[in-house]
This record gives structure tokens, sequence and C-alpha cells, in this order.
């Protein structure tokens, strides 16, 4: 809907109706979600720009109300978010129990290979607060040698099937294993954290 391009009503309506969604669920295990939304808010099209800062306020504030149980990259993306739309972001602690499951990526290679625009900055900047993982991403749409050379070296190695082209990942399927890919069962940048924690901590 958001890609098609909606006119300054209906958007204004379902922003209306989302915070009232948002208003109804608000918790920790339903963070995820308001971060999938503003995801999209931020990254959409959008006719009123008012109307959306107006619905990030919100949306973070109420977000933020849950930050006692929320997960450490939860905590991450919500800040990462509010600085994307020109809001101030705020200082929370990190416990250090949390941040050693982000330690495993210190010093190591991240590859990622996406065709959503860009993916790997948003991944980097993200992860940047979390680690010192080197995040490299690639948006080829047919298996070209940089694609393969990436799937073959990288430590840890995300595809993004949401927006993948099937010749690319083909050709990742033939240097890398199943295995060996996280593949994320959520869209946007919050399914590239989420499913890289639950390797991570497995």
């Amino acid at each position: 809907w958001l890609d098609s391009g909606p006119n300054t009503d209906e958007y204004r309506t379902v922003l209306e109706q989302t915070t009232h969604i948002w208003t109804t669920i608000a918790s920790p295990v339903a963070v995820s979600w308001a971060i999938g939304v503003l995801e999209a808010a931020a990254n959409s099209s959008c006719p009123d720009d008012v109307a959306r800062t107006a619905f990030a306020v919100s949306t973070i504030e109420r977000a933020r109300q849950s930050y006692g149980r929320a997960r450490l990259h939860e905590r991450v993306e919500i800040e990462s978010l509010a600085e994307e739309f020109g809001l101030l972001p705020r200082h929370f602690d990190m416990p250090d129990t949390e941040r050693d499951v982000w330690s495993e990526l210190d010093g190591k290679l991240l590859g990622l290979y996406s065709l959503l625009p860009r993916a790997a900055v948003l991944l980097a900047g993200r992860l940047s607060k979390l680690s010192s993982v080197q995040v490299k991403g690639n948006d080829d749409k047919v298996a070209t040698p940089g694609l393969r050379t990436l799937a073959e070296r990288a430590d840890y190695f995300i595809v993004d099937t949401w927006h993948a082209a099937h010749q690319a990942t083909g050709g990742i399927d033939a240097v890398r294993s199943r295995d060996r890919q996280i593949l994320p069962q959520q869209r946007g940048v919050t399914g590239f954290l989420r499913a890289l924690e639950a390797v991570l901590t497995r």
C-alpha cells in the first residue's frame, strides 16, 4: 500500500488506525511490531511529513515505556529510528549479559544480500551500537563473482529472501549451503537483526 503512493487523506487515516492498534497492543512483546511499522513509515513515500513525524513521536514514546523488558537490539533500533525521523535519541544502559551476545560479531565480516534500498547502510548503523562487526552488502540481481565471493568468505551471511532475485540466490546456494545462510522470517532491517540474534544465541 505504501509503495503505491497513497494520497494524504488515506495516509493520515491509516496512521490513525495504526496508532490505535499500537495503543491497544503496546507491550514488550509487541515492540518488534512497532519497529517494523516505524521502519516501513521511514523508508516509504510520505504525502504528509507532519503526520508521519507525529506518528513516530507517539509510537516511539510508547515503545520506550517497555525498555525495562525489551531486548537490547530492539532498544537500539527504536533509538536509531528516532534519529532517522529527526528526533533526539535517548540514552539507555546496555547490560553486559546482552552485549556479550553481540560481541560474538566483533572483528567479523557480516555479508548481506538484499535488494532493499540502503539495507546494508541501515544494518551497519544499528549494529555499530552493538558490536565492531564489518557489514558488507550486495544487491546484484544475478550471481556475479562479487556476490559469490562475499557469500563464500563472510563469517555470517544474511540472505533477504523477501527482497531478492532468484538467479542471485541460486548463485549463493552454489557456494554456501542453506544451513550456513541466515534467512530472516520478517521483512526489513529488524528482521535481519532478529534472525542474526537467533543464530548468535544458539
